[in-house]
């Protein structure tokens, strides 16, 4: 039996080592990298001449320039740093419950296969379940399995009331802006969702959207024909009858939420994956998130 976490096999690690995270814009990081920073310096990709000035180091002198035109000019390389990464996953109780619906099992797969995209390449990665759970930044590949058994140590989040407010204090401790990945199945208010969003986008993060949907979400107790259902954000329960049109009813309001959902993420600019646990998580990372440009 594998020791590796998470059901992972050796085979899907060797896969993911050998994707890539790709921002869509440069950013500056903290430390070395392999990413393209906005700053210029002596890295390996070559951005721009300039006038040379006393101090510059002679080897970065384009001779063959002076030789043309007898002017001094030297090369202008940019910098390759981290990137930070934002792990950004919905604790909430719909996320746990039923448990044969696998969403938090999945958005912990997911998470950790982003995580270890970005420890392989040398980039810093933070994790925060709001009302749960926020991570120091983890560096390195031998940092891997500390992140999965903080995942695994982290229980449902009874009290959502600060939500918002726990997500402001994690992007606090970002630095440099970087990606960011929100898990969740954003089964709350739009309006909700929108100003978790703003909090993000005031950080200036590149944001990509992977909503989580488990077959109850999408047909809701399919072998019943009436049931009492207990809301797991609220716990407020009530009798309902699951005929044809109280289950074409929910389907229409579902298809509404997750329109205005998408609609929000055009126009904020931001990515947006929609994740069924049913499938496999080597399918969804290897084809349903390489589409997005930010893995490759």
């Amino acid at each position: 039996m594998s020791d590796l976490p998470l059901g992972f096999s050796g085979n899907f690690l060797s896969r993911l080592e050998l994707l890539r995270m790709r921002a869509r814009r440069s950013y500056l990081g903290s430390r070395q990298g392999s990413h393209l920073s906005m700053k210029r310096g002596h890295g390996m990709e070559f951005s721009d001449y300039r006038n040379y000035m006393p101090g510059d180091n002679p080897r970065y002198i384009d001779w063959s320039i002076f030789a043309r035109s007898d002017r001094v000019y030297v090369k202008q390389f940019q910098e390759e740093q981290d990137l930070p990464v934002f792990l950004l996953l919905d604790g909430s109780p719909s996320m746990h419950y039923p448990e044969d619906n696998r969403k938090w099992q999945y958005a912990m797969q997911i998470a950790a296969s982003l995580a270890y995209i970005g420890l392989m390449q040398h980039d810093s990665i933070r994790v925060s379940v709001p009302g749960a759970f926020y991570s120091p930044a983890y560096t390195g590949a031998r940092a891997f399995y500390r992140l999965i058994g903080d995942l695994e140590a982290v229980a449902p989040v009874t009290n959502q009331d600060l939500f918002q407010e726990h997500i402001q204090r994690a992007v606090s401790h970002f630095r440099f802006p970087g990606l960011c990945f929100f898990l969740s199945d954003f089964l709350m208010p739009v309006e909700h969702i929108r100003k978790v969003l703003d909090v993000l986008r005031a950080k200036n993060l590149d944001i990509c959207c992977i909503q989580i949907l488990g077959k109850d979400d999408i047909q809701p107790a399919s072998d019943l024909d009436s049931a009492e259902l207990v809301d797991s954000e609220t716990g407020e329960s009530f009798h309902l009858s699951l005929d044809k049109n109280i289950r074409e009813e929910y389907s229409y309001y579902l298809s509404q939420h997750n329109g205005e959902l998408k609609a929000m993420c055009e126009e904020y600019g931001i990515l947006y994956q929609l994740a069924y646990p049913e499938n496999s998580i080597e399918s969804f990372v290897f084809e349903n998130l390489t589409q997005t440009g930010l893995i490759r």
